[in-house]
């Protein structure tokens, strides 16, 4: 996850270790979705490492529907504090959205609401503004937890504990952002046309395909934004080597990163 430069304290780096790697042995749609809608189940505790600003959360209007059905993705954020290194962030949650919650599905088409703090998926070191941003990345989810667990990697390693490897139809491949209220479009090219994706007022964008193009987790991505006016972030265009052409900024990333 990139952020604008704002230095990160040491717990902080940990705790962004932490989530990356929660995340990417975590939940996501069951596979092969029911008809049926699912039934409400327990909460996902919040992780007792974040210290969560309470009230905090925001989710943005975005809704991403699951190529198996069932409860569309959103995207949300929160903020978090650490008195100890009088250090503040924000952190992107990404979630099914359901009977007005944000959370996950398990295998038996249960849903599990996220308490605060839960789900999250990267946080950034910079203290928090009027706009919560720029938070950018990409994440991975395998949808067999936590029942069956698997591991969202070719070649899982020779680790006690380590799953076998996930099959691509229970993975989601994400690109998600919020890039402030310069962000007046987005696109993605996809099987060589520029797809429309949906942003919100802050910049908040959500795009997903479901496994990766070729079975591997570093296939590249295009993306087109219209990034223009008085509020517009033009420095980001320089975090990924971008191209611009007057207020277009066109750039690549791998769906490998985080």
């Amino acid at each position: 996850m990139s952020t604008d430069g704002s230095t990160r304290p040491r717990r902080t780096l940990a705790l962004l270790a932490a989530l990356s790697v929660t995340l990417l042995l975590s939940l996501c749609a069951p596979g092969g979705a029911s008809a049926r809608p699912p039934s409400m189940g327990d909460p996902v505790p919040s992780p007792p490492q974040l210290d969560v600003v309470p009230g905090s959360f925001e989710r943005e209007p975005l809704l991403v529907p699951d190529p198996q059905g069932g409860p569309p993705w959103t995207l949300g954020t929160f903020l978090y504090s650490d008195a100890e290194f009088s250090a503040e962030g924000v952190c992107t949650v990404v979630g099914r959205f359901w009977h007005g919650k944000v959370g996950r599905l398990d295998v038996h088409n249960v849903f599990h609401p996220y308490e605060p703090g839960a789900g999250a998926n990267g946080c950034s070191g910079s203290a928090p503004g009027q706009e919560r941003g720029p938070l950018w990345g990409a994440a991975y989810r395998n949808a067999l937890e936590p029942d069956a667990p698997c591991y969202p990697f070719p070649d899982p390693p020779d680790y006690p504990g380590v799953p076998p490897a996930c099959d691509q139809a229970d993975l989601r491949s994400f690109q998600l952002g919020i890039w402030g209220t310069g962000l007046l479009s987005a696109q993605a090219l996809v099987d060589g046309g520029w797809r429309p994706v949906p942003t919100t007022h802050r910049g908040g964008y959500l795009f997903m395909l479901p496994g990766t193009a070729d079975g591997q987790l570093e296939t590249r991505m295009k993306f087109r934004f219209a990034n223009c006016g008085p509020f517009a972030r033009p420095e980001l265009a320089r975090l990924w080597g971008a191209t611009v052409d007057g207020c277009v900024i066109t750039f690549e990333f791998s769906t490998g990163e985080i």
